[in-house]
């Protein structure tokens, strides 16, 4: 089969199949309830996100008596969006990534999932994105046995639950998020703001959370009839802090590595991977840091003025 279903609708191969499909945010939520999900055997992943997926299948694995979790992924691995750390975690905890391969079919048989039926690829030209474009091979198609099928090619925002009948539509742009002012985060709809993914896309915690707080500075202003748009100020630190010798073997020291679990570990359960640095590690690490702040500040005092065991001193900005 060399005809493949666009990406926006791989999930809707088989609507009705209600026994072994599952999305990632349902495995995840499951997965934080410390609900047992998945039955053992073999589970697979559709993924045209890779970061998503690989969240998917590393919780999938940690769940009780799950044995096998494969990641199916049109590119070659060395193309995937996704953080390196997290994929090399995967493989290392045993999870298989099945690189140039496109599931092409669900199958089912009374309404459960029996298998997935898929295509393989090779790499083409280069695309809009930077990347290789994956061009099926015909007569590579295969199919593979599983009984949990995780669908992760994205999220939409549901941009349609906020616009009530009677009020004026919000702006949507092409790529389906809201359309919204970056310095005020205003959509076109007067007192209402947005923030996050559904502005953006996908995009990090922090700058979802980064937009939450501007997006309450804005609100704050709008409903005291304060300007929207103001300059920006900056927040100076309070003191001062000399900065320290530091030796070019310690800058060339290897970088310090946290302890991880091991591999073997990891799997069926939720046992922190990552463990913080000791606190030499700690230390060592932030004497390589360039100290940006003391380009525009000085000690607002001499320090041979001050008493020995004074250690810290105010700023002063550099006009």
């Amino acid at each position: 089969m060399t005809t493949l279903p666009s990406p926006r609708t791989i999930a809707d191969v088989a609507p009705d199949l209600a026994a072994g499909r599952l999305s990632p945010v349902e495995l995840l939520q499951d997965a934080l309830r410390r609900i047992e999900a998945l039955e053992p055997r073999l589970h697979a992943f559709i993924t045209l996100r890779p970061d998503e997926a690989i969240d998917a299948a590393r919780t999938a694995l940690r769940q009780k008596d799950v044995s096998d979790v494969t990641i199916f992924y049109r590119r070659t691995r060395e193309e995937m969006p996704a953080f390196a750390e997290e994929t090399l975690g995967a493989v290392q905890e045993g999870i298989t990534l099945e690189a140039l391969v496109t599931p092409a079919r669900i199958l089912s048989l009374a309404g459960k999932l029996t298998g997935l039926e898929c295509v393989r690829n090779r790499l083409g030209g280069i695309d809009a994105s930077g990347r290789r474009t994956p061009v099926p091979i015909p007569g590579s198609e295969f199919t593979i046995d599983l009984d949990t099928l995780i669908v992760a090619i994205s999220e939409q925002p549901d941009v349609d639950s906020i616009s009530p009948v009677g009020e004026p539509a919000l702006r949507i742009t092409e790529s389906g998020t809201l359309e919204v002012n970056r310095m005020t985060l205003g959509t076109s709809r007067p007192g209402v703001f947005a923030g996050g993914d559904v502005t953006t896309g996908p995009n990090t915690v922090i700058d979802a959370i980064a937009a939450g707080k501007r997006a309450a500075t804005m609100i704050d202003r709008y409903l005291t009839g304060t300007e929207l748009e103001q300059p920006e100020k900056h927040i100076m630190p309070s003191v001062y802090i000399p900065p320290i010798t530091v030796s070019v073997e310690q800058l060339q020291a290897a970088r310090a590595e946290p302890h991880r679990t091991p591999a073997h570990l990891r799997r069926g359960t939720f046992t922190e991977v990552e463990m913080a640095l000791l606190e030499a590690d700690a230390r060592r690490e932030a004497s390589r840091c360039l100290r940006c702040d003391l380009e525009f500040t000085k000690p607002a005092v001499k320090p041979q003025a001050l008493r020995p065991d004074k250690q810290w001193l105010k700023w002063e900005q550099l006009v």
